[in-house]
């Protein structure tokens, strides 16, 4: 009987343990937001893509997981490419733009009604609905009869 009594208990304590909430999203959320610089875009460190904007503008490096991850288009573009140097269809303030969404999620506070346009248009060519919906509400609540005209012109 003691037998069975230990083997009820062991059980019994074995279904209260509870595994703890999985860090594994934050973890990766945090280490995305270390490995990107509001001033330079992404950190090189471990970076291993080259990003070259069209204008003669300096070249931003990129890792290629979070391509993969977040956007397939520059994803296919970096796996096909020689030595992971991409040259990419934006100026590399619209470049920047990109990449901080990819990697925080979170868009620039002080962007210009014209830069939040050309970042909506490289989102809705790139296939990133959910920064075309982040800028969309942004433009909308910045939208006045002003940048209504503005944008008629």
């Amino acid at each position: 009987m003691e037998g069975d009594s230990t083997d009820t208990l062991g059980q019994a304590d074995a279904l209260s343990l509870q595994h703890p909430p999985s860090t594994l999203a934050s973890d990766f959320r945090n280490a995305l937001a270390r490995l990107y610089s509001d001033a330079e875009g992404p950190t090189a460190a471990y970076a291993d893509v080259t990003l070259q904007p069209r204008s003669d503008g300096e070249a931003v490096r990129a890792h290629a997981v979070v391509l993969m991850a977040r956007c397939e288009t520059l994803a296919k573009l970096a796996s096909a490419s020689l030595a992971g140097h991409v040259i990419v269809d934006c100026e590399r303030c619209e470049l920047i733009d990109v990449l901080r969404w990819l990697y925080t999620e979170s868009l620039r506070p002080e962007a210009q009604l014209q830069e939040l346009l050309r970042t909506r248009a490289l989102a809705q060519e790139w296939s990133l609905s959910a920064l075309d919906i982040a800028v969309s509400a942004t433009l909308a609540r910045q939208l006045n009869p002003s940048h209504c005209c503005e944008l008629l012109r």
